[in-house]
């Protein structure tokens, strides 16, 4: 046994270091080293979670940046099958490749808003032209110039819409 000498309020003890003495340091380090282990598999954990999640925020907003870029494409699907033009005898395929790539949007979870009728809300449409009219139809829309799109919670595309306004 070694004697070790610890200074306690100005007075000189001698402690004798003995096996439990020995043994109490080792579990107190031990458990600094196990509570420093807990607490960086913790952060490791939150990391994963961090970049996981970050990965996928990432993979919808390309995503969504992919599906805009491809929405004018769509649109001009719809306005020739909505146009006067009904002689054309590839209309039929065309009308199954708008039914194919508006599924396909659908699935990805885009979706379509602003409906004749509905309130004008400023956050979610784009007031193209204003319609005196009855009072009824006040804030209302009364058409759709174009359409408005959400993917996943996030305004691809704000809906162009004329306001009706009362008199």
């Amino acid at each position: 046994m070694t004697k070790v000498d610890i200074e306690f309020d100005n007075s000189n003890k001698t402690v004798e270091n003995t096996p439990s003495n020995n043994s109490n340091h080792q579990n107190s380090e031990g458990s600094e080293y196990l509570e420093l282990l807990q607490r960086t598999k913790a952060e490791f954990d939150n990391f994963k979670k961090r970049t996981e999640k970050e990965k996928l925020e990432l993979s919808e907003f390309v995503e969504g940046n992919l599906i805009s870029k491809i929405l004018p494409v769509l649109d001009d699907f719809e306005r020739m099958l909505q146009s006067e033009i009904q002689d054309m005898p590839q209309l039929e395929g065309c009308r199954l490749i708008y039914k194919n790539l508006n599924s396909i949007f659908t699935a990805l979870g885009l979706n379509e808003f602003g409906e004749i009728g509905d309130s004008f809300d400023p956050n979610m449409h784009e007031a193209i032209a204003v319609k005196k009219g009855e009072d009824e139809f006040d804030n209302k829309i009364m058409s759709i110039i174009e359409k408005g799109y959400i993917f996943k919670n996030r305004i691809l595309r704000y809906a162009k819409v004329e306001v009706g306004a009362a008199q």
